[in-house]
């Protein structure tokens, strides 16, 4: 019998160093999903709002407002494009969808958000000088604003967000006295902000936020001291936040992230008592959070990631009550996870991640259990999960790939509403448990490159809800069980990098597109049955380790069998590297007289073209898996010496065991801590081997241990480079 080869994962250097190569693209990448992450949920948000009329008066329209709503249909697009242009040019002005009239006929209300609007404002909109609502947001309306907005000097709200308007801001916008918002996110407007907007005392919102303004934030705008909302963010503008915004006094959303700004966060910025929300991620902010920034006692959101500060997070902040989202990551923060952050009663949202938050996790952080999304992927974390954790039973999204973690995921199970998690990239061992299959909302698991073993059958005991399942390079073994099938949300599976060795027909999987089983010991006869995948996704298969070949010895000729036959299998044995003509089946039958040779067979099949099969040469005067005999052949318990020694990628450790016993092959460091079990099982009588994969185990020293019963054994062996 030979047991299945065992590979043992060091994944410290192998983190490091891949961390340092790939931490641009992760940080660019994470920067983009949060951008866009904002974008749709502010559009989300502003998508419901609505400019109320009083219902207009049914009067006869002011003669030049007439033509001018005439020349703004046309050139819009209105006959061709508009989605709803009910009564335009057809019935009385009162009656147009989207107008509305006051008693004196003057219109004061262009009310078209989402209509499909095509084309540029005319200059004749300046001739409305009784608008006080110019809402024509989510469409696609182009070109500059004109100079003639100017003229509106009845205008309280100007919304024009979610269109494709570019050029600088007209200066004549500072004469809209009167106006309370000027919503201009999501266009392409680009210059300077005009310092002039400081003059626009009664604005209560400003919304330049996604577009191309260049230069630096206007002190000026410390003069609107009835501004409640300021979205800066998402531009290129550059220098530092003007410490006059701290002047603003009703200010409570406070957006100036994904810019080019420098310098300090000021600490004045605590002074604006009325602060709720905090955005400067994505800057190039350095120095220290400032404690400051925990005086306005209601803040609730304060975002800070994508920038270079340094320090930690100040103590001052676990005092503010109504913090539901903490962002830090991705700068350059260093320390322990502090613990008083499980103190903040109402935190949802916590993101350290792509930190240098070293230690231990903190086991306060299992008081919060109010979080909902925790991040600390990225960081150099140690030491194992703590079983506070079991009490987070809120958690929607946990991420905590690419530190140094250990010890059993068991914790996680608790978390009954997680979404997403995600693990990749520590050293998590032990076996997997049926809690992954009462989690209702689970959708995605990321388990890859950690040191998981035993098998899947618990996973999959009843169907999940899981879509995305990665649970590469570990050290699963066995069959892939046939309940996988009753997963049908399942649409990207990755398991290569394992010790499998048998998968199931898949293709009854509606929604699976793409499927990575390589790097297993897989046969063809698991694999072609689920080759349909790779006509409407991706299916990788290849390589796969050797196959199992059987040896068996009879009284005149000796037989080698290799199981997993599947139709279209093409056969070629060798001895001693030579090919054997007519050897073209999976069952070999050699003299018992021969000379000594070693045999190996080749397999190829057509619907499966990138893979051959190899099976590991075979003595043929070394032990039989199986004996046709009689009489048993007795054995002695014996560790030999691994081979070669010293090794640098594989290592052979064959053994014998005198009758069917437990057996337990163990592998340790100089240290005498446990790096992984090789052997766990029930052996019969007779000589087996295992093959060590040392490819990512740190040069040095090892020893293995056989323990079979009460019989026990140990050697060294050493890794080198």
């Amino acid at each position: 019998m030979t047991c299945s080869p065992f590979r043992i994962f060091g994944f410290a250097a192998l983190m490091y160093f891949t961390s340092f190569f790939i931490a641009h693209d992760i940080y660019a990448q994470s920067k983009r999903q949060r951008v866009e992450w904002e974008k749709a949920e502010r559009i989300a948000q502003r998508s419901s709002m609505r400019f109320a009329s009083d219902g207009g008066a049914k009067v006869a329209a002011h003669e030049s407002d007439s033509l001018a709503l005439v020349m703004f249909y046309r050139a819009l697009g209105g006959s061709v494009f508009w989605s709803n242009d009910t009564g335009w040019l057809q019935s009385p002005v009162s009656d147009w969808h989207g107008i509305t009239l006051d008693a004196e006929g003057r219109v004061t209300h262009i009310d078209l958000p989402g209509n499909t609007l095509l084309g540029e404002f005319p200059s004749e909109l300046g001739e409305l000088t009784h608008l006080r609502v110019l809402s024509v947001a989510d469409n696609i309306i182009s070109g500059v604003i004109p100079e003639s907005v100017g003229r509106l000097d009845s205008l309280r709200t100007f919304s024009a967000w979610a269109n494709i308007l570019q050029g600088p801001l007209p200066m004549s916008l500072a004469n809209l006295r009167e106006l309370r918002d000027l919503l201009l996110f999501l266009n392409r407007i680009d210059g300077e902000i005009p310092s002039e907007l400081g003059q626009l005392v009664r604005l209560k919102r400003l919304w330049l936020d996604f577009n191309r303004f260049t230069g630096m934030i206007p002190a000026e705008l410390s003069r609107l001291e009835e501004l409640t909302e300021l979205f800066l963010d998402v531009n290129q503008l550059q220098g530092e936040i003007p410490v006059e915004l701290s002047r603003l006094p009703k200010l409570i959303s406070l957006y100036v992230g994904y810019n080019d700004l420098t310098g300090p966060i000021p600490t004045e910025l605590g002074n604006i008592s009325t602060l709720e929300n905090f955005l400067a991620a994505g800057n190039q902010h350095t120095g220290q959070i400032p404690a400051e920034l925990s005086k306005p006692p209601l803040l609730t959101k304060l975002l800070l990631s994508h920038n270079l500060l340094s320090g930690t997070i100040p103590p001052e902040i676990a005092g503010l009550a109504f913090l539901t989202t903490l962002e830090v990551a991705s700068n350059q923060l260093s320390g322990p996870v502090p613990d008083y952050l499980g103190a903040i009663a109402n935190l949802r949202i916590l993101d350290l991640s792509n930190n240098a938050f070293a230690g231990d996790i903190p086991g306060s952080l299992g008081v919060a259990n109010g979080l909902t999304h925790m991040n600390l992927a990225g960081n150099q974390l140690t030491g194992e999960l703590p079983g506070s954790f079991n009490r987070l039973n809120r958690m929607q999204v946990l991420d905590l790939s690419g530190n140094r973690l250990t010890g059993s995921i068991d914790v996680i199970y608790a978390m009954i509403r997680l979404r997403e998690l995600n693990l990749r990239g520590n050293s998590f061992a032990g076996s997997l448990l049926r809690g992954f299959a009462y989690m209702p909302t689970l959708s995605i698991v990321d388990l890859g490159e950690n040191m998981l073993e035993g098998a899947l059958d618990e996973l999959f005991s009843v169907p999940t809800s899981i879509q995305q399942l990665r649970l590469d390079e570990n050290q699963l073994s066995g069959v892939v069980p046939e309940g996988i099938t009753q997963s049908g949300l399942l649409w990207k599976v990755e398991l290569q990098g394992n010790q499998l060795e048998g998968f199931p027909d898949v293709t009854v999987l509606s929604m699976l597109d793409s499927l990575d089983v390589s790097s297993n010991r897989l046969t063809f006869a698991d694999l072609v049955q689920n080759a349909p995948i790779a006509a409407k996704g991706q299916f990788r298969y290849a390589p796969q380790d050797s196959v199992k070949t059987i040896l068996t010895r009879n009284a005149g000729e000796i037989v080698f069998t290799v199981h997993g036959h599947a139709p279209g299998n093409q056969y070629q044995w060798y001895r001693d590297g030579t090919a054997i003509d007519g050897a073209d089946s999976d069952t070999l039958r050699v003299d018992a007289m021969s000379d000594r040779a070693t045999y190996h067979v080749e397999i190829n099949n057509g619907l499966l073209p990138d893979l051959t099969l190899i099976s590991r040469k075979t003595d043929s005067h070394g032990t039989p898996t199986f004996v046709d005999s009689a009489a048993p052949t007795p054995h002695e318990f014996a560790l030999h010496q691994s081979y070669p020694n010293p090794f640098a990628n594989e290592a052979i450790i064959a053994f014998a065991v005198a009758t069917t016993s437990d057996v337990r092959l163990t592998l340790y460091n100089v240290l005498g801590q446990q790096i992984s079990t090789l052997v766990d099982q029930s052996l019969g009588p007779g000589e087996h081997e295992v093959i060590l994969d040392g490819r990512r185990l740190v040069p040095g020293a090892y020893f293995y241990r056989l323990q079979a019963g009460s019989q026990s054994a140990t050697r060294m062996l050493s890794v080198v480079r």
